[in-house]
């Protein structure tokens, strides 16, 4: 959802633009992963710490270039401005259950309790992220009467620099510091 608005100035094609736009969409946790064989569970799921959902946010303004004269029209822009963008956090975590199924406990009897293990494998931490933002695309439309339109549009955004990006952390590295796994996110 959005707005998007611009000027000419008169006698020439050439105009300035701004688009203000809107997005919210779910996400859908994927389901976890179970692999099991005679002693041991192993799952691999995620644990979400805040909502299920993305958002996007964006204000940009720049030049627009009007083609042809009359009713249908073709118009070319190139916008900058900034985004906001929420994204949803998460842990992923395996579980390993390993079963004794030999017996011995400590006084040799029946099977033993079962040992459970968890490993942090990754983890998305960013929820919220601010950069610059480039809009380029075309429009073309037909006027109907004076101040109303029939337009078809076709756009690209994309976020500038290291800012705007989703990240997943690698934390299975074992070092101190964990390796972060850009993901850009268009």
């Amino acid at each position: 959802m959005g707005i998007s608005g611009s000027y000419f100035f008169t006698g020439v094609g050439l105009g300035i633009g701004i688009d203000a736009r809107f997005a919210r969409h779910s996400h859908q946790a994927p389901d976890p992963v179970t692999e099991q064989d005679a002693t041991s569970t192993s799952t691999l799921a995620n644990t979400y710490s805040s909502p299920l959902r993305f958002r996007h946010y964006s204000i940009a303004l720049g030049p627009v270039y009007r083609l042809g004269e009359g009713r249908l029209a073709l118009e070319l822009y190139a916008k900058a401005g900034m985004i906001f963008e929420q994204f949803p956090t998460y842990t992923r975590k395996q579980t390993v259950v390993i079963q004794n199924q030999t017996g011995g406990g400590p006084f040799g009897g029946g099977p033993t309790n079962p040992v459970t293990f968890v490993f942090d494998q990754s983890a998305a931490k960013t929820d919220r992220t601010n950069a610059w933002t480039a809009l380029m695309g075309t429009k073309i439309s037909y006027e109907i009467t004076s101040g109303f339109e029939f337009f078809a549009y076709g756009d690209y955004q994309t976020t500038l620099g290291k800012k705007g990006r989703f990240t997943v952390e690698d934390l299975r590295n074992g070092q101190q510091s964990p390796q972060a796994i850009p993901i850009k996110m268009i």
